[in-house]
């Protein structure tokens, strides 16, 4: 049985709670980033007649989200983002289609030494879809998305600007192909105001 995305925010939550040690001022914060990526399944459309479309990674290239991140203490943060993530690919025949989804995640981060950070959380992509060339639209692929997971390692830990490295865990289905692997590497620059 699968557990509600709120069952795994609540675990999030509490698992940051315990490790809160140090309490100071409290901030609410809006936070921005942008990251690239790379990994995943090679998916590859294909239509009637052999049209098969060169495969373009699941991950998508550019990843961008906006949000608000939390800092109940100087030793961990816990942020809400929403964004958008995908990537277009044109082969020889100049045909294009677009792999892209509504990624919402929820994200906790504990600072281990002054500055770097590990984070943490889980991440549920809304309306994943594959855009194909319009007089190809009814062979587009109907998707969706369980619930996925991240971490890594943060640079710039409650500070203005920090980069990020994290590696991300999801999967997408489709009726009648097998499930598709979206796990993926990227390396993000995040700011807050």
């Amino acid at each position: 049985m699968k557990k509600p995305f709120f069952f795994h925010f609540a675990a999030l939550i509490s698992i940051a709670t315990i490790c809160s040690t140090a309490h100071t001022q409290t901030i609410l914060r809006p936070i921005a980033a942008v990251g690239l990526n790379g990994g995943g399944d090679q998916f590859s459309p294909s239509v009637p007649g052999g049209n098969r479309y060169q495969p373009a990674r699941v991950s998508g290239l550019v990843h961008a989200y906006i949000g608000a991140e939390y800092l109940p203490s100087s030793s961990y943060g816990i942020s809400a983002t929403i964004g958008f993530q995908g990537g277009v690919l044109q082969n020889k025949g100049q045909r294009r289609y677009e792999f892209a989804r509504i990624p919402v995640e929820l994200q906790i981060s504990t600072e281990l030494l002054d500055g770097i950070g590990i984070i943490g959380g889980v991440r549920k992509s809304l309306s994943p879809s594959v855009k194909m060339p319009a007089s190809e639209q009814q062979y587009e692929p109907k998707l969706s998305s369980d619930i996925g997971y991240f971490g890594g390692i943060r640079f710039g830990f409650g500070q203005a600007s920090s980069i990020m490295a994290r590696y991300t865990i999801e999967k997408f289905n489709a009726p009648g192909i097998p499930p598709i692997n979206g796990r993926h590497f990227g390396i993000y620059y995040e700011f807050a105001r």
